[in-house]
């Protein structure tokens, strides 16, 4: 099989790494002193392997082609929130029962308005993940050791969550259109990374003290995790994004 991959070369690197993306783009880092014809022999050793995510690939569900338009779905903690437009003088966002309602001033049109409901849309999530992780992680720190320092929102590329030495807990935001217990274990999971910064049997027991069924959860979102890109807020282009998201 004639694999047509990017070569990028990593003079520090000691390994070769194949990634491919959702649009079957095969990329392959290697070590700066690598000859290619080791390289080569290394594709054609793991050419199944690449066959076998492109035909995932086919399989999986493509990226949502939003328009921004009353009675579009957006998950939000596993549930489904129905969009509703309204014109009105100046813009703002709420969220009522199973509705998610974006108010945008009359004078916007075609792609100003579009723009401006999937700006509003996104901020609207990530002001609403500050809130909830904050309280999720105040929630689970009492049966804990150390508090962290501080709770901290972004946009990962390949992480739901992270927990650095100095014990600031980084979450995605986007782990807002799982279910609310699988956001509950990457906050346990971060959390109990305060204690162990590794993934020891300690570790898994730690976590298990506190959710005896974490593993379906976990499951979940090795499961799912993907998905919940392709159900993406802002209709963007998910081709960066590897294969298998992590947790650290």
């Amino acid at each position: 099989m004639k694999v047509d991959y990017t070569l990028i070369r990593r003079p520090r690197r000691r390994s070769l790494t194949i990634t491919v993306s959702p649009e079957n783009q095969v990329r392959v880092i290697a070590p700066g002193f690598l000859s290619q014809n080791k390289i080569e022999d290394f594709i054609h050793r793991k050419s199944p392997w690449i066959l076998k995510q492109i035909e995932k690939n086919t399989r999986r569900p493509k990226p949502e082609h939003r328009h921004y338009e009353t009675g579009e779905k957006f998950l939000f903690l596993g549930n489904e929130l129905v969009l509703e437009i309204r014109e009105s003088r100046s813009g703002g966002i709420e969220s009522f029962e199973d509705k998610l309602i974006v108010h945008v001033p009359e004078k916007l049109k075609g792609e100003e308005r579009r723009d401006h409901i999937a700006w509003r849309i996104e901020d609207w999530y990530r002001a609403a993940a500050v809130k909830i992780f904050r309280e999720r992680v105040a929630r689970y720190q009492d049966f804990l050791g150390p508090k962290p320092r501080a709770v901290r929102v972004k946009e990962f590329r390949s992480q739901w969550g992270s927990a650095s030495r100095r014990g600031n807990l980084s979450f995605n935001w986007r782990l807002l259109l799982a279910p609310l217990e699988v956001l509950d274990y990457v906050v346990v999971h971060e959390l109990t990374h305060l204690e162990h910064l590794n993934h020891s049997p300690r570790f898994w027991s730690r976590i298990e003290q506190i959710l005896p069924d974490y593993k379906p959860r976990r499951q979940w979102l090795t499961a799912h995790g993907q998905f919940l890109w392709l159900r993406n807020i802002l209709d963007s282009n998910p081709s960066f994004q590897k294969a298998r998201f992590m947790l650290s």
